[in-house]
């Protein structure tokens, strides 16, 4: 028998439980406990008088038979865990008072399909639909404020979404697993997109991210294997690890003149990848950073780059031509391993240092170099590359000693490395493109090829014909 203390229902056992699944509350109960109902499968259909003011959480956990369930208008919170694993939940009306919705409140309903969230709504906390598979559209109201992480992990159905105006943080997983989700509108003030928010959203084509937003959390965008071009606004300073790890059909990235530092297998498995531009102020270049891009043909390394870590190119199958400028001290093992369409690289005087198997699986011809470096090149490499190592030729005496001296002389050398469609931005050679602040001065080669780093033109870089209906 049900167990009461008080007003308070407390437990409620299988034979309380009418032969049709229904349950009706005693007159005199103004309050349901936690875990009150939790497990109770023969539960199928229940009305919660409007007397009930109080609902613990997870009343009814675990009610894997339940389809219809009516809430008593004054409540005012939807409980943490009320209505976890009622993956037979098909509709519930949500009370006009509620402010919050708790953590894993409808965390495995598979079958609930639509929900109508109160104008007041302030708050869904962490995990609160994870699992939805079955809900396919959602009005997220003007006043919320709060979306917890993972909210919405696994709404496989889920097609579109907008971000109300107020939020400046998209917490972490928030939309991670929504396999069906192509649109998405993010509001003007967005700072942070947390890590994982996207990640696995493999109908996502594309998406325009505010120019507002600071910060690209790690693993954001991975694995999103539709998403085709992706425009970074100015103010990031970092590609997150994985950012866009795995995206298949990404080819063309946008990077800003703000960013220092692209992060380990950020585009790793970018397979598509064809169009980027990395701004001058790069660095680091993070391990497996381009591992497996197999459409870059050619890449320059510009002269502030530091750091060049382990496998950072390993695996480009069509990269041709490797230009590194002035600068960078060290190439560490397996940096271009497996890159087997490699003819030819353009090697500083900053160099000191060539790490184990650096070109393994390479079919260099040449590794050109200054007249007055040659033989320490030489003895950074292995025997058998030694020989492939020529001087560049000597400048013509207009030119000044610079950073971008490898650059000039190596374009007259290799044409390849001047069409590249991956291009690594340099300060002396952009002159004309960028002043001495980083902005944008003149773009229109640039743009017509869809490369960009120009700040202040971010909003002209967007794909509006794209843009999420709202």
């Amino acid at each position: 028998m049900a167990t009461i203390e008080s007003n308070l229902l407390v437990n409620v056992c299988a034979e309380d439980i009418r032969p049709d699944g229904s349950y009706e509350i005693p007159a005199n109960i103004t309050a349901i406990a936690e875990n009150a109902f939790k497990d109770c499968r023969e539960l199928k259909e229940i009305t919660i008088s409007d007397k009930i003011t109080d609902i613990g959480a997870g009343a009814f956990d675990g009610c894997t038979h339940l389809k219809k369930v009516t809430l008593p208008t004054g409540l005012t919170v939807i409980p943490d865990h009320l209505f976890n694993r009622c993956d037979n939940l098909e509709s519930i009306n949500i009370p006009v008072g509620v402010t919050r919705i708790g953590n894993d409140a409808f965390r495995n309903c598979g079958r609930l399909m639509e929900m109508l969230l109160p104008a007041g709504l302030q708050a869904i906390e962490e995990e609160a639909f994870r699992n939805c598979s079955g809900l396919r559209a959602l009005t997220l109201p003007d006043h919320l404020s709060e979306i917890g992480p993972y909210a919405f992990t696994g709404c496989t159905g889920l097609e579109r979404i907008t971000i109300p105006n107020n939020f400046t943080e998209i917490s972490p997983g928030t939309f991670y697993h929504c396999t069906s989700l192509k649109e998405v509108t993010l509001p003007d003030g967005l700072q942070t997109i947390g890590h994982c928010t996207f990640q696995n959203c493999t109908s996502l084509e594309s998406i325009i991210i505010p120019y507002t937003v600071s910060r690209i959390d790690h693993n954001s965008f991975s694995r999103c294997t539709n998403l085709s071009k992706f425009i970074i606004p100015p103010g990031v300073t970092k590609v997150s690890s994985g950012t866009f790890e795995g995206c298949a059909n990404l080819s063309e990235v946008t990077i800003p003149f703000s960013v220092t530092e692209i992060e380990q297998i950020a585009f790793l498995g970018c397979s598509n990848l064809m169009e980027v531009i990395i701004p001058q102020n790069v660095i680091t270049i993070g391990n497996s950073a381009f591992s497996g891009c197999d459409k870059i043909e050619s890449i320059t390394i510009p002269p502030n780059v530091v750091t060049m870590k382990t496998h950072a190119f390993r695996g480009c199958a069509t990269l041709h031509s490797v230009n590194i400028l002035e600068g960078i001290r060290e190439i560490q093992p397996y940096t271009f391993q497996n890159c087997t369409s490699l003819k030819e690289v353009t090697i500083p005087k900053s160099i000191t240092k060539i790490g184990r198997a650096a070109f393994v699986g390479c079919r260099l011809d040449h590794i050109f170099t200054y007249h007055t470096h040659i033989d320490t090149i030489k003895g950074l490499l292995p025997v058998a590359l030694r020989r492939k190592v020529r001087p560049l030729q000597p400048l013509v005496k207009s030119a000044t000693k610079n950073d971008t001296d490898i650059a000039t002389t190596h374009a007259s050398q290799a044409s390849a490395a001047a069409s590249a469609r991956l291009f690594v931005d340099n300060p002396t050679a952009k002159r004309s493109a960028y002043d001495e602040k980083g902005t944008h001065t003149t773009s229109s080669s640039s743009a017509s090829a869809g490369t960009t780093n120009d700040d202040s033109d971010y909003e002209s870089l967007q794909p509006r014909s794209k843009q999420p209906r709202t």
